[in-house]
C-alpha cells in the first residue's frame, strides 16, 4: 500500500474553473516531494488537499489507505510534515531556541514527552 494515493482527484471552487482534473499519483512512505510552479498554478491547493484541509470535488486522496479529509489535521500532522507559505503561520515560539526545542520534544507518535 502506498503512503499517499491520489486517484482521479479533481478540485474546483466557485471562483474558478477546474484547478485539478483527474490527477493520479502515489507516494511511498519517507518519500519527499516539493511543488514548484508559478503563482496560481495550484501548489498550495494541492498541499491543502493532501493535508485534508480541502476536500476534493472528485476522486480521492488516501493517506495510509484512509480518506485524508476524514482523518483530521492532528492525525495527518503526526504523519506528514507541512511547511506553510507564510512563516508567521509556521513559527509560533517567541525565540529560535524554543521553536527548535518544540520540534525536538515531539515523540515518535507526535506526543510531547515529559
Amino acid at each position: 500500500m502506498s503512503f499517499y494515493q491520489v486517484s482521479l482527484m479533481s478540485f474546483s471552487h466557485p471562483k474558478s474553473n477546474n484547478i485539478f482534473n483527474e490527477v493520479s499519483f502515489k507516494l511511498d512512505k519517507n518519500e519527499r516531494i516539493g511543488f514548484f510552479g508559478p503563482n496560481g498554478s495550484g501548489k498550495t491547493t494541492m498541499a491543502k488537499l493532501m493535508m485534508g484541509i480541502l476536500k476534493p470535488t472528485g476522486g480521492e486522496i488516501l493517506l495510509e489507505g484512509k480518506p485524508a479529509f476524514k482523518m483530521g489535521l492532528a492525525r495527518i500532522g503526526q504523519r506528514v510534515g507541512y511547511v506553510f507559505q507564510n512563516p508567521s503561520k509556521q513559527l509560533f515560539a517567541p525565540t529560535v531556541w524554543e521553536q527548535v526545542a518544540f520540534g525536538l520534544s515531539m515523540g515518535k507518535e507526535g506526543a510531547l514527552e515529559g
